[in-house]
């Protein structure tokens, strides 16, 4: 099985206080954070920190392994720990990584736009010789 590079990333809703949103992402975590703001969700989720990571999946599952120990988990089957961002962010600086900075977003799903419907919109460059 190949490894892949993705990210971790942590998320808040003003709507859930003192609950953070612990998960892993392929694409670009602004991407998945506007992904999650659907119809039973009253308020967008906002990016605290996240890190481009080697081998992302096992990071994850890690990770929510110490935070199910440590920490309260809102349902044994979601990612939702109600956990200080604090304690999630000395989390993170022990794993290798990059960290995530939405000014210097280069990844090509930064072309990528979410619709209210969920769909992508994608632009367009034209490149000529």
């Amino acid at each position: 099985m190949k490894i892949q590079d993705g990210y971790i990333y942590c998320l808040s809703n003003p709507c859930m206080p003192g609950i953070r949103k612990i998960g892993m992402t392929r694409r670009m975590p602004d991407v998945r954070a506007k992904e999650l703001f659907t119809t039973g969700v009253a308020s967008p989720f906002k990016i605290e920190f996240a890190k481009k990571v080697t081998d992302f999946k096992h990071k994850e599952i890690i990770l929510h392994n110490i935070l199910s120990r440590y920490s309260v988990r809102v349902s044994y089957n979601r990612e939702f720990f109600n956990i200080s961002q604090e304690e999630v962010r000395t989390l993170f600086d022990l794993i290798d990584g990059e960290l995530w900075d939405e000014d210097t977003d280069t990844d090509a799903d930064a072309n990528a736009k979410i619709t209210q419907n969920g769909m992508f919109v994608f632009d367009v460059v034209v490149v000529t010789r």
